[in-house]
C-alpha cells in the first residue's frame, strides 16, 4: 500500500477579519446616536463639529485608495470618540474615547492623549463601507432627510452620493433625482 505525504507549508499567521456592524440609532435635539458593533456612542453637536460627515468621507477615501487612513472625530459632552481606520492588506478600525477637549474640532492622532481603547478591529473595509451607505442612505427621504437637517446638521448628501457611487449602488446625479 502507497501514502502519500501531504507536503506541508509553513503555517502564516492570518488574523480573523471582522463584519463590523455600523447603524445610526437615533439623531434627535443635537445627538447622533450610533453603534460600531456594540459599541454605542453619542455625539453632540455643541460644537459644530461633523463626525458622521467625516466618517462618510474616511471610509470612502479609504476604501478608493485616496488615503491610507485618518480618523473621524466625534465630540461628546465632555470629551470625543475617535475613530480611526488604517488601510493595507488588513484595515483596522478602532474607536477611543478620550475627556480631552479639542479646539476647533480638530481631530488628535490617538496616542497622543489620555485615551480609552473601545474597540480595536480587523474588518472587510467593503462590509463596513457597505452598513455605513446603508445607514445613512435610510435618510435619503426627503422626510427623513429633513428630520437629520432638523435635529443634526446638513445632511452628507455629496459624501453619501460618492460613497453609494463606489459601492455601485447609484450615480453621482442621483442628488437631481432626489
Amino acid at each position: 500500500m502507497h501514502t502519500m505525504r501531504a507536503l506541508r507549508k509553513p503555517m502564516r499567521m492570518v488574523q480573523k477579519v471582522e463584519q463590523l456592524e455600523f447603524s445610526i440609532e437615533e439623531v434627535r435635539h443635537g445627538w447622533f446616536v450610533c453603534r460600531f458593533g456594540d459599541t454605542e456612542i453619542w455625539a453632540s453637536n455643541c460644537c459644530g463639529h461633523d463626525g458622521p460627515r467625516q466618517l462618510v468621507k474616511l471610509v470612502t477615501e479609504v476604501l478608493e485608495g485616496e488615503r491610507p487612513g485618518g480618523h473621524a472625530v466625534f465630540e461628546a459632552e465632555p470629551g470625543a470618540y475617535i475613530l480611526s481606520i488604517r488601510g493595507g492588506d488588513q484595515v483596522m478600525l478602532s474607536l477611543w474615547y478620550t475627556k480631552r477637549i479639542f479646539q476647533d474640532g480638530y481631530p488628535m492622532c490617538p496616542g497622543q492623549l489620555e485615551e480609552l481603547l473601545l474597540l480595536a478591529e480587523n474588518l472587510d473595509l467593503y462590509s463596513f463601507a457597505s452598513a455605513v451607505c446603508d445607514a445613512f442612505s435610510a435618510y435619503l427621504p426627503k422626510k427623513s432627510r429633513d428630520k437629520y437637517i432638523g435635529n443634526w446638521m446638513p445632511f452628507p448628501m455629496e459624501e453619501l452620493l460618492e460613497l453609494r457611487f463606489f459601492l455601485g449602488e447609484g450615480s453621482r446625479n442621483m442628488l437631481t433625482e432626489m
